[in-house]
């Protein structure tokens, strides 16, 4: 099987279209990774208006550096809604398997809680495959859970653990909203959070990164004579055995078993989280099937159990979001004080520096109000005009 990646860039067009006049690029190459992310550091949508109609066309959108461009675009929570999709489609147990349908949110916890160490695979540029293990948090801390290990956390961030939020330099994939709260989620639950991904500046081959994960990751399950450790990883690096990815090298979950001695938990959040065939869901949400409760996985020799995605994927990518997390509910934000101009609206808490991940953000123009996912409480907007500067800063009132 396949997984495609999503491409990002036709919904960055849609919004950087009308002021794209005003873009020249100086030269004709495709922007390099780093300029694209000392361009959005500077300016969210002067980034924007640089780069978009380079990497929109379709002859360079698969260059490396704009694959960079649709992550960077997710850090101003501007998200395509488009399916994670799957290459043939997964066919789900039908009606007349045995299997029944449960909420993974309720269905999980019953899995998880003799486990010591829980694997969720996610797909980078998607992160509504962020939201389960974010509802998740609360009932695994008080399963006993207490270390959140992130492959898109910098180890660099010394302070994160006492300021209590990720702030820009504290990682690369934290920098999205979605995972930003997955982050600071975490550290008000308790649970120590750290990274385990490669931290040299040596480009290693996909063997050495995967041994050097699973070795960081080992360590951390036996750090202070052992710990309940839950990792959020990227798809290919959560199988179980050697699969179709990673050159056919042995994947950093198979690794880590291997040193710890018993096998880690693994859900799968992409097989099946769209367009799986066979079976319909009872609406919106994220659902498990389970057969003596014993759950079904689209591959069962590399995951436990796969997670099967209903998502509403017309209109905002949020709206469909809402249904896949409970605890967080839409917020309409007016865009009045942008004007007619276009806008990058960010949520924090109140007090949150500067450089801090908002809880969530959206790019807007044309006085057109937009819709955030929230949490409760103690929340300010931030409304940033095209320098990069605060045109105003207003309480939310929820």
């Amino acid at each position: 099987m396949m997984v495609s990646r999503l491409v990002v860039l036709s919904a960055l067009a849609a919004f950087a279209s009308p002021i794209l006049h005003a873009a020249t690029l100086t030269s004709q190459r495709p922007p390099s990774a780093d300029e694209v992310l000392s361009g959005y550091e500077r300016s969210p949508l002067e980034f924007q208006k640089r780069f978009a109609a380079w990497c929109e066309d379709a002859n360079h959108a698969d260059d490396d550096d704009c694959m960079t461009y649709g992550d960077v675009a997710t850090w101003a929570g501007h998200y395509a809604n488009t399916p994670v999709e799957v290459v043939p489609p997964v066919a789900l147990p039908g009606s007349g398997s045995g299997f029944t349908i449960s909420s993974a949110i309720t269905a999980i916890p019953e899995w998880t809680e003799r486990q010591r160490v829980v694997i969720f695979n996610e797909v980078h540029d998607h992160p509504e495959t962020r939201l389960l293990p974010l509802e998740l948090l609360p009932v695994l801390r008080k399963q006993g859970f207490d270390t959140l290990a992130l492959e898109a956390l910098s180890v660099g961030d010394g302070a994160l653990g006492s300021r209590g939020y990720p702030v820009y330099k504290s990682g690369y994939y934290t920098r999205e909203p979605i995972m930003g709260r997955l982050v600071r989620e975490a550290l008000r639950l308790g649970f120590k959070v750290t990274g385990y991904d490669v931290t040299s500046d040596r480009q290693l081959d996909v063997a050495s990164r995967e041994e050097a994960q699973a070795e960081n990751l080992a360590n951390r399950v036996r750090d202070g004579g052992g710990h309940r450790v839950v990792v959020l990883a990227g798809l290919a690096h959560a199988y179980k055995r050697k699969g179709g990815y990673l050159q056919g090298q042995e994947p950093m979950a198979a690794r880590l078993g291997q040193k710890l001695g018993f096998t880690p938990f693994v859900i799968d959040q992409v097989y099946a989280f769209d367009g799986a065939t066979g079976r319909t869901m009872p609406g919106n949400g994220l659902f498990v099937l389970q057969k003596n409760g014993k759950p079904w996985a689209a591959e069962p020799a590399q995951f436990d159990v796969s997670i099967i995605g209903h998502v509403q994927r017309s209109g905002p990518a949020r709206d469909g979001w809402a249904t896949l997390a409970p605890s967080e509910r839409l917020v309409h934000i007016t865009a009045a004080p942008c004007g007619s101009d276009p806008c990058l609206v960010q949520a924090y808490r109140k007090g949150d520096v500067a450089t801090a991940v908002p809880l969530d953000a959206s790019m807007t123009q044309g006085k057109k109000d937009i819709t955030l996912l929230l949490p409760s409480g103690g929340i300010e907007v931030r409304y940033i005009g095209t320098r990069g500067k605060a045109i105003k800063v207003v309480p939310l009132s929820r």
